[in-house]
């Protein structure tokens, strides 16, 4: 990656491109820091169009939440998604000083609001997605549920989100069933790269202003589980 050495106010700061729009900077103090926005890091991201030309150009860019992290940790999100122990990971899976060596790890942004991540170029990447009766309202009023269970049991990614049982109806909690008889079916999804990019240009087609908020009524629409011709009319 290309290199650019500059000091600034008696602070050494090197850059080093990552993408077209994106460079590394590595901070270092030789005397009382004058910098503020590098003053809690001696790493991080910035702007390429950004980088200081001058001594007396402020420093601003700054590029927020995006990070190393090993293929690890990204299959564990691809797989699982944020959970606690996915917090866990990031102790260990995301590369503090990654200036120098950053060999076997994958840079990418992490939504935390969302619960998504993205490339380094802003193109999202699939995250596991969690199915249950009351978000994606998979219960027996809505979907026969014998017949939707056939079709999971086919798919190769999805999973039970107990991964020590087998996918299969459950009855729903009594504080949640009015009448006692109402079923239901919860999984986990792993979708595709191509089929999480379908789902989620369907989300930004709704210009809503959480896009996110309407993933199961995206993957309904596109039928991507294919157990639509399941749904009960009116349910």
């Amino acid at each position: 990656m290309e290199k650019i050495t500059t000091c600034i106010r008696a602070e050494k700061v090197e850059y080093k491109k990552l993408t077209d729009s994106i460079s590394i900077f590595n901070y270092e103090s030789v005397s009382k820091p004058k910098l503020s926005i590098l003053n809690t890091k001696s790493c991080g991201f910035i702007y390429t169009k950004d980088i200081p030309k001058t001594v007396r150009c402020p420093v601003k860019g700054i590029v927020e939440n995006l990070y190393f992290v090993t293929p690890k940790l990204l299959r564990y999100i691809n797989e699982y998604g944020f959970t606690d122990d996915t917090y866990k990971l990031f102790k260990s899976e995301i590369l503090e000083n990654f200036y120098e060596n950053i060999e076997n790890h994958i840079p990418i942004f992490i939504d935390y609001s969302l619960h998504m991540i993205f490339d380094v170029n802003k193109k999202v990447l699939p995250t596991c997605i969690y199915f249950d009766y009351i978000q994606a309202r998979l219960n027996s009023s809505n979907y026969d549920l014998n017949a939707v269970l056939k079709v999971l049991w086919d798919r190769e990614d999805v999973y039970n989100i107990d991964k020590y049982m087998d996918l299969d109806i459950k009855n729903i909690p009594y504080y949640n069933n009015d009448t006692g008889n109402e079923q239901f079916i919860s999984f986990r999804w792993v979708a595709s790269i191509e089929d999480y990019k379908k789902m989620w240009d369907k989300c930004l087609k709704y210009k809503c202003e959480y896009p996110s908020c309407r993933m199961y009524e995206a993957i309904a629409a596109l039928d991507l589980l294919g157990i639509e011709k399941y749904k009960i009319e009116g349910g």
